[in-house]
């Protein structure tokens, strides 16, 4: 029989970015320091990432210029009105040179009925370039629809999206996806609209509140990824900025104006192979002589186990 015929372009018309560049242009650009750092804090802590690997469905590798290491960021927030809950996701690897691996950016929404979804907004595959200081993208698909490669405009269309997400995600905040693929001209690239369910073009949540009838007894059962788990609970995912990485508590200080009584609020989450837990408590801090306030060291507990699958 003869070998079938691919609709793929010929690997000579891919066209090729430079290696140095390419990290920026998808927003996953790092300080020659801060790998360093991360180098070394992998080597003083190898339990610490071993765990972290597991957990967060990665690879440790050795960081050098001919090894990879994981890209992983995730952020998630909740429509405080509706109770909607939306995180984006992005997987990929590099090394210190530059050369990036496939990158998929995923979307995982659950609506106010407890609906749940998890869908790839961006895939993009690279290989080789025209030489070796080079990569190339052999492949792109937006939610699903073949990305037509050789076309440079829409190839670069869908990589300033996909570093704008990228970008957002590293600064602790969830990326407002629907106004993102607005703003990049994403619906002209692949020639329909697609609307993001849950995200508003203008930016912002746009979940439908859940009608009577919608949602039941039921208690919900969440299962998601380990990094989106992580995400709800305010504990980003970043493996590319060194000080995301180490950090486990979130410290918040605020004072009361009608007692002037200064209250620490800390969340702290626990990470191991199975699962994890997140403890919050609040405690006074600075207290005005004369008045009084007590500390509540379980205010909320979650805990997460680890389903195969």
């Amino acid at each position: 029989m003869p070998e079938p015929v691919s609709n793929r372009p010929d690997p000579l018309q891919y066209h090729s970015w430079e290696t140095d560049f390419m990290p920026s242009s998808l927003g996953v650009d790092v300080d020659p320091e801060e790998l360093r750092s991360l180098a070394s804090f992998n080597k003083a802590n190898p339990q610490m990432f071993k765990f972290a690997a597991r957990q967060l469905d990665t690879t440790v590798t050795a960081l050098n210029q001919k090894k990879r290491f994981p890209i992983l960021l995730a952020e998630a927030d909740v429509d405080p009105r509706t109770g909607g809950a939306a995180a984006v996701v992005t997987k990929s690897s590099r090394d210190t040179r530059g050369n990036i691996g496939d990158m998929t950016i995923q979307y995982w929404r659950m609506n106010p009925n407890g609906r749940q979804r998890l869908q790839d907004l961006i895939n993009i595959e690279t290989g080789p370039g025209a030489n070796e200081d080079q990569t190339a993208i052999t492949r792109v698909t937006v939610l699903g629809r073949e990305v037509d490669v050789t076309d440079m405009a829409k190839v670069h269309r869908v990589m300033e999206a996909a570093n704008r997400i990228n970008t957002t995600l590293r600064r602790g905040e969830l990326p407002e996806v629907a106004k993102i693929f607005k703003d990049t001209f994403i619906h002209d690239v692949v020639s329909e609209n697609l609307p993001i369910i849950g995200m508003d073009e203008k930016g912002g949540f746009d979940f439908a509140p859940a009608m009577p009838g919608q949602t039941n007894d039921r208690s919900l059962e969440l299962e998601v990824p380990p990094s989106v788990a992580l995400a709800l609970d305010g504990r980003g995912v970043n493996t590319l900025d060194y000080n995301q990485v180490v950090r486990n508590r979130r410290p918040v200080m605020a004072v009361d104006p009608q007692t002037a009584i200064q209250f620490k609020s800390m969340v702290e989450i626990a990470t191991d192979t199975k699962g994890h837990k997140l403890d919050a408590s609040i405690e006074p801090g600075m207290v005005p002589e004369g008045t009084e306030a007590e500390a509540i060291p379980d205010l909320a507990s979650e805990q997460w186990t680890r389903v195969a699958g």
